[in-house]
């Protein structure tokens, strides 16, 4: 089993000790039609109608195949995930102050550890080899507000998004999607400052939501903005962590289909620098290449494939590689879910 050490600030520490596992075989039984569609209704990117941009084979790829791994009770909002060298995935709850592990090879899972004092758990990233950091602190899905003080940061308001500081070990970077600023923290001693505050983090007039997930690779800092542009941007760091600049634009709106206004949740980032992005209320998984070029992979705005698709991370095994595993959060009359969508004609 996992044991816990909580962190003096907003994180909890996750060292994990489980045997590995390999990965399960690859099954597309449920996939139908031409665009692999798991559903009837819907078609890959918006409809089969033909009055999408991408129901033209010229415009897209087929769709990737989408595989269950596991369902949670209907409700459950499963906000984040870390795939764990073993192959197996912790995960993350908005509605519950726990952190999952998932099996892919049995399709079952166990609960990690409950946290006292919270009523939700964010992001979570690895922050040395098998041990994670954990973002926890209330928040409130009907305001989509978070309880300022809940999350042992000063002043911030509502964090969600995590990744490590690529020049300072000791340091993880957490995105306040409330504020739009990307605070840095460190994990030894619990201070912590408004690293970047950036005018492309903040939120539009509309929405309380900004900045939605940050993922460090080299030098560079990616993010997405949840409801306004850029969707995709990064930030050239400094040796002291800083941005040495204003935010690159990647992407600046959708071409895709959009539902409620999201427009990008969280993201992973392959190895040649294409972002696959959970598009949440969209219903879409959606690859950005770095020149900006916008692919739906899976589901869409009238598809309940990856339905309210959340975070997204690549499987870390040799089995498993190409397979890039998916949150989505639940409803009152359908499950929050873990999916496999197999990504290797697109990565």
């Amino acid at each position: 089993m996992l044991s816990v050490k909580l962190a003096a600030a907003v994180l909890a520490c996750l060292p994990a000790a489980i045997a590995s596992a390999t990965f399960g075989t690859w099954t597309n039984d449920d996939c139908t039609g031409d665009y692999f569609e798991v559903t009837a209704n819907g078609g890959c990117f918006s409809d089969n109608s033909g009055d999408s941009p991408y129901s033209d084979p010229e415009k897209r790829k087929d769709c990737a195949p989408v595989h269950t791994i596991y369902n949670f009770p209907n409700g459950t909002w499963v906000e984040n995930l870390a795939v764990r060298s073993s192959g197996n995935i912790l995960v993350t709850l908005d509605t519950a102050p726990e952190v999952w592990e998932i099996h892919p090879t049995n399709y079952s899972a166990s609960l990690v550890h409950t946290f006292p004092n919270a009523t939700s758990t964010m992001g979570i990233t690895e922050i040395k080899p098998d041990y994670f950091a954990v973002v926890v602190g209330n928040f409130s899905l009907a305001t989509f507000l978070g309880t300022k003080g809940s999350w042992n940061v000063v002043d911030a308001n509502f964090l969600n998004g995590l990744t490590t500081q690529p020049h300072a070990a000791s340091n993880v970077l957490v995105a306040d999607a409330n504020q739009g600023v990307i605070f840095e923290v460190n994990i030894s001693t619990g201070t912590s400052r408004v690293l970047i505050d950036d005018p492309a983090l903040k939120p539009n007039e509309t929405t309380q939501a900004s900045v939605g997930s940050i993922h460090s690779r080299g030098d560079y800092l990616y993010f997405t903005n949840s409801f306004a542009s850029p969707v995709l941007g990064r930030f050239t760091l400094a040796e002291n962590g800083t941005a040495m600049g204003p935010a690159e634009t990647i992407v600046s709106k959708p071409n895709y289909p959009t539902l409620l206004g999201g427009w990008a949740n969280d993201f992973a980032l392959d190895a040649n620098g294409n972002a696959f992005i959970a598009t949440d209320t969209s219903n879409s998984l959606v690859r950005a290449a770095p020149s900006g070029e916008l692919i739906i992979v899976a589901g869409g705005v009238n598809s309940t494939v990856v339905e309210g698709d959340t975070s997204a991370a690549f499987g870390r095994t040799s089995r498993d590689s190409k397979t890039l595993y998916l949150t989505a959060h639940g409803d009152s009359g359908y499950p929050g879910k873990v999916l496999a969508v197999d990504v290797a004609a697109y990565s």
